[in-house]
């Protein structure tokens, strides 16, 4: 399988593997079940692979620490302005590596909209008041085990893109809903 190729293999530096990664991602949204409803569950079980899914949604102490400090900044009306943490001045994102945080920010950002896909999805084909098909029953219910699975190991993925979520979901997918919130 590609993704194992990509993610096990020391044939690729990490700046390949990262490319061949965001390739893949961009691909899996032009095949979202949208635009390929036939390929539905087959996308999902592509998505929320072990060997996918983490490479997007894990952060690093680094942005963790950054994003720390950018909203103490933002509370205390300092932000953007110079942050002396004993380096002699330097900013926020002088003191991080910068590219580093920019890439978490793409990757992030790539399994959002894969996400936010997937819950359109649910939301155009999850009709109130009309019959829902065996196939979306179970497309809704390995959703909510996607989603369990990132609750579980990636909390604060779903806290910082809950808006987008929830927005993406139809009304009556309160259980889902709550998973978010």
């Amino acid at each position: 399988n590609i993704l194992r190729a990509v993610t096990m293999s020391e044939c690729f530096y990490t700046k390949m593997q990262r490319k061949i990664l965001f390739d893949l991602a961009d691909l899996f949204k032009d095949l979202n079940p949208n635009n390929y409803p036939a390929f539905a569950f087959a996308w999902l079980a592509l998505i929320s692979n072990q060997l996918f899914m983490p490479n997007f949604i894990k952060t690093s102490n680094n942005f963790a620490n950054y994003t720390q400090q950018m909203i103490q900044q933002e509370l205390e009306g300092t932000a953007f302005k110079k942050f002396d943490g004993g380096k002699g001045g330097q900013s926020v994102m002088q003191q991080a590596n910068r590219h580093e945080l920019e890439s978490q920010l793409q990757r992030l950002y790539k399994m959002k909209d894969l996400l936010v896909s997937c819950f359109t999805f649910i939301k155009t084909n999850f009709m109130p008041g009309q019959p829902v098909s065996p196939a979306m029953r179970s497309f809704y219910a390995a959703t909510m085990n996607v989603v369990l699975v990132i609750l579980k190991d990636y909390p604060q993925f779903l806290c910082d893109f809950h808006f987008n979520f929830v927005n993406a979901l139809p009304d009556h997918a309160i259980q889902l809903k709550n998973l978010i919130l």
